[in-house]
């Protein structure tokens, strides 16, 4: 979190879920209800922690954010109908922020370079990029020099892959209502 606070730039991909910054309370509390063994006093601090995180995206000067999702994000039931349709109208209410970008790689793009796991990179002034690479157990920030150059070659390679930001809201917005309107 203090890499974030001082980033400028935040680029991040998420082939499995709406990344953290994005998430709404009830998306959040559904996946990390998902782990083994947490108790609801821990659910309730790790939900409020990821939703406190998301003010870094209302102060004055707030860095830019560059999310990237595949399209299976969008189409995989986490909790309920009610939780998707809200979490994909707050994805599409982000999207429409000057400082927040987001794109999805299409289904169509068999074989994305991302399909390795998720990431984000924060891009400070005056410092070097340090990459958070995410996995089951708990994820790790990298500093070497190599592994990032490499993160940083997977992300221009995904945001190739991915429809233009128009182009991505309009994909979200048909996935909620062909998807997520239903009654």
């Amino acid at each position: 979190m203090s890499i974030e606070r001082k980033a400028k730039v935040l680029r991040s991909w998420q082939p499995l879920v709406i990344p953290g910054l994005l998430q709404t309370p009830a998306y959040a509390r559904t996946i990390l209800k998902s782990r083994p063994g947490i108790t609801d006093e821990q659910l309730e601090k790790q939900v409020t922690a990821r939703i406190e995180r998301q003010q870094l995206l209302a102060v004055d000067n707030p860095p830019l954010l560059w999310a990237i999702v595949d399209e299976s994000v969008l189409w995989r039931l986490v909790g309920s109908e009610e939780i998707m349709r809200d979490q994909l109208a707050a994805l599409i209410e982000a999207a429409a922020v000057n400082h927040v970008t987001v794109q999805v790689v299409p289904k169509e793009r068999a074989g994305t370079a991302g399909l390795s796991g998720p990431f984000v990179i924060a891009t400070m002034d005056g410092e070097p990029d340090a990459i958070y690479l995410d996995d089951a157990a708990e994820g790790r920030v990298a500093s070497n020099s190599s592994e990032i150059t490499e993160i940083l070659n997977w992300y221009d390679a995904i945001r190739a892959d991915a429809l233009p930001t128009q182009a991505s809201v309009d994909l979200i917005s048909k996935v909620r209502q062909d998807r997520w309107m239903r009654l």
